[in-house]
């Protein structure tokens, strides 16, 4: 065979090879694109699917329903009202949880209704605060009311609706039961801030609130007052012999100063026989009629101990000023040294 047969042999078969590649190269790129089409398509479908799904959402009838789509709990309370708080619908769960009938809520304000907060029938701070930042109050909890004026605590998602121009139009909220979590925390708080025996603050508590009132008053330089009462003895009536605290008698003090204190006035324990009192904003002849109000209401009441009916005498100490620049620790220790030196 001659050298030329022998190359045109090479080069065809080269030629075949090149051809075979390029064959290989066409229909795999065309199956790609195939299945990247192929993709595309199943892609698309399942997009149209969802958008239909969420405008069959949007079209329900019932705006509960749009909410209650994604609940799965029964007991879920979903109620929607409008931007002014007039409720517009109420679900089943709702009206048995809160004990009314659909017909005696519809068009009426929540607030006032089933909504109280601390003002009672002030209803625009919440309102204002939905429209300054819808955001902050996405979910929040709330002191609710029922029918039989049980209080209940109740959490809330809500969801807003908006008109054409960007305004709240309606608020669609989901809520659950949450009284008895509260109940537990301020249990829990009372544990950890108040006295066991007397519900007054103990003494970390009493600290720490009179050191924020202290910081106050400095500020804006308003009188301050502290208090230190201690518990010299008990006395069995007609006798001289002293007995023991108990814990009904150190309630009953408690109690009486309770009665005798403003609702802002800070009232702690600081040991088994010593009392202190914070009185913001008041002067020292003021003062003074608080501590002689609480002396004489424990003077006049007969305390029982197991020993049988007891009196007490009570010594008070009394530190009163503006721009008193002490701390309340060294208050408390001058307090209790005018306390020694009367002894």
């Amino acid at each position: 065979m001659s050298a030329i047969k022998i190359d045109n042999i090479i080069l065809f078969s080269l030629l075949g090879v090149v051809i075979a590649l390029n064959l290989y190269y066409f229909f795999r790129q065309s199956f790609k694109r195939k299945t990247i089409l192929k993709h595309l398509s199943a892609t698309k479908e399942t997009l149209q699917e969802t958008l239909q799904k969420v405008i069959d959402l949007k079209r329900k009838k019932d705006p509960l329903e749009l909410l209650s789509s994604n609940q799965n709990n029964g007991e879920s309370l979903l109620i929607s009202f409008d931007k002014d708080g007039m409720i517009l619908d109420v679900n089943e769960s709702a009206l048995n949880f809160f004990g009314y009938e659909k017909e005696e809520l519809i068009g009426k304000n929540i607030f006032g209704t089933l909504a109280v907060d601390e003002k009672e029938a002030d209803k625009m701070p919440f309102l204002e605060k939905i429209r300054l930042n819808p955001r902050l109050m996405i979910e929040y909890e709330t002191k609710n009311r029922k029918k039989n004026r049980e209080i209940a605590y109740i959490s809330w998602t809500n969801r807003f609706i908006y008109d054409e121009k960007g305004q709240i139009a309606q608020v669609y909220s989901v809520g659950f039961d949450i009284t008895q979590k509260k109940k537990l925390e301020r249990e829990v708080l009372n544990l950890l801030t108040k006295d066991a025996v007397t519900g007054a603050f103990n003494k970390q508590t009493f600290l720490q609130e009179a050191r924020r009132e202290l910081s106050r008053s400095r500020l804006l330089n308003t009188d301050f007052s502290l208090l230190l009462m201690k518990l010299d003895y008990f006395q069995l009536l007609g006798a001289h012999q002293e007995y023991t605290f108990s814990d009904q008698a150190l309630k009953d003090v408690a109690d009486i100063c309770f009665q005798a204190l403003r609702p802002f006035d800070i009232f702690g324990r600081l040991d088994d026989v010593k009392f202190a009192i914070v009185l913001p904003g008041t002067s020292e002849k003021d003062a003074h009629r608080t501590e002689d109000l609480i002396k004489t209401k424990i003077l006049e009441k007969n305390l029982r101990t197991e020993h049988g009916e007891s009196f007490l005498t009570p010594a008070f100490a009394l530190i009163s000023g503006q721009k008193i620049q002490e701390s309340i620790d060294f208050l408390l220790i001058k307090a209790n040294d005018m306390l020694e030196k009367e002894k």
